[in-house]
C-alpha cells in the first residue's frame, strides 16, 4: 500500500500559507500530502506530530458540495476533527496532530492564508533521489526503539 509513496519534509521553519506549500511541492513534481485511510493516517501521525498541524492536499469545494484533493481526485477517507463535515466552509483542510486519538490525526478546515507546516509526495514507483515513507518510517522506529 505504502511501497510506492514518496515522501520528503520541509524545513522545520517552512511555515507558509497553502498556495505557497502547494508551488512549493509544485516545483518538486510532487503534491501536497495525501491522506487516504486510517493506515496512512497512523502513519503520517506517529512519524510527523512534532510538527502538530500540517497542511495536505485537501480542499473543500462548495460549488460541488465534495472535497477533493488539490489534484482533482475526491476524498473518501476523511477524519474530521469534529466528528462531522464541515458545511458551507470555504478553506483549505490541515491534519491536525496535537491531540491524537487512538493514534490518528484529524482533518480541520481553516483559512487558505495561515501558514503551517507540511509535507509534500509523490505515488511512483521512481524513487529518483528521494525515500520511501516505509523508509523513513522504519528508519524512524528503529531510532525510536534504541532509545528505549
Amino acid at each position: 500500500l505504502l511501497d510506492n509513496v514518496i515522501i520528503f519534509e520541509a524545513q522545520p521553519d517552512s511555515e507558509l500559507d497553502y498556495q505557497e506549500a502547494h508551488d512549493f511541492c509544485k516545483a518538486r513534481n510532487a503534491v501536497l500530502g495525501k491522506i487516504l485511510n486510517v493506515q496512512e493516517n497512523k502513519i503520517v501521525s506517529n512519524s510527523l506530530a512534532s510538527f502538530g498541524t500540517m497542511w495536505i492536499g485537501l480542499l473543500n469545494d462548495l460549488e460541488n458540495a465534495k472535497f477533493k484533493w488539490k489534484d482533482g481526485n475526491k476524498s473518501a477517507y476523511r477524519r474530521w476533527c469534529s466528528g462531522q463535515q464541515p458545511t458551507n466552509m470555504a478553506g483549505c483542510v490541515v491534519f491536525r496532530m496535537d491531540n491524537l486519538v487512538n493514534g490518528q490525526g484529524c482533518f480541520d478546515v481553516v483559512s487558505c492564508d495561515m501558514k503551517f507546516f507540511f509535507y509534500c509526495e509523490r505515488r511512483s514507483n521512481d524513487a529518483d533521489n528521494f525515500n520511501s515513507l516505509t523508509q523513513i518510517l522504519q528508519g524512524r522506529l528503529e531510532e525510536i526503539s534504541q532509545r528505549c
